[in-house]
């Protein structure tokens, strides 16, 4: 699955998000954003086991959940192109 978001959208999920994960967290999933896309909306997850942030942008994209790391968003964030996109591949 591939999609395109606008990288001043990645650069704002990305620092709406951050303050939410706590970096001395010992379980993996807690350092990571969970993407899940579907009904025209792409929402962002965060949470550090006690606290979850859910942000929503307007995205065409339809994937199933999945996680990634931050500093994935924090780059493609910092991009000077129109679009980014994000290609999700099946393993």
């Amino acid at each position: 699955m591939t999609f395109s978001l606008d990288p001043k959208t990645l650069a704002t999920v990305h620092s709406a998000l951050r303050g939410t994960l706590d970096p001395r967290n010992n379980i993996p999933v807690c350092g990571m954003f969970r993407l899940s896309a579907g009904d025209g909306k792409l929402a962002v997850t965060a949470t550090d086991c006690d606290i979850e942030t859910i942000l929503t942008v307007d995205s065409d994209a339809e994937l199933a959940p999945v996680c990634v790391p931050p500093y994935l968003l924090e780059a493609a964030g910092g991009l000077k192109s129109a679009s980014v996109d994000i290609e999700i591949v099946d393993q």
